[in-house]
């Protein structure tokens, strides 16, 4: 087995941004096949308050077209983290951290916050079987319960 010592860390960060640049996309369009396969089940997702387990795909297809509604009934137009720190644990598993961002057009959603994936590679794809969002939700769609309404500025007249 390969010494995770030896691997690049900006291969991690590599391989970690682009699985969660992946699943954000997939939770936009509602893609609940896509997050199915780069899922490990049951799936873990701990909030500050809360343990939440998906147990199978049909659970977590189910999840995704919610979770995908909620964004479209609050108007969001880009839903993207920025990973800050990716490290192979071993070969075969990466633990990273990273800051998601919601919007609505240049307007923040919600108040960016903080979110860590353990990825293992399982059949050649890097999967994720748990996670931590840093939010207060004790419930799905995890990271939206603390939505902003839109502005509705008035025009100077």
């Amino acid at each position: 087995m390969t010494d995770p010592k030896t691997i690049s860390s900006a291969k991690a960060h590599e391989i970690y941004s682009e699985f969660v640049s992946g699943m954000n996309l997939a939770l936009l369009e509602g893609d609940g096949c896509y997050v199915c396969a780069h899922t490990i089940f049951p799936f873990v997702m701990r909030t500050e308050t809360a343990t939440l387990a998906v147990d199978c795909p049909d659970h977590a297809r189910m999840l995704v077209a919610e979770h995908s509604r909620a964004l479209a009934e609050h108007g969001v137009t880009e839903y993207f983290s920025l990973t800050s720190k990716a490290e192979f644990d071993s070969a075969a598993q990466i633990t990273g951290h990273h800051t998601t961002h919601v919007l609505r057009g240049t307007e923040r959603v919600v108040h960016p916050y903080p979110g860590s994936v353990c990825l293992k590679l399982v059949g050649g794809l890097w999967r994720h079987h748990t996670a931590f969002v840093g939010v207060h939700d004790t419930a799905w769609p995890i990271g939206l319960q603390d939505v902003r309404p839109p502005r509705n500025l008035p025009f100077p007249q």
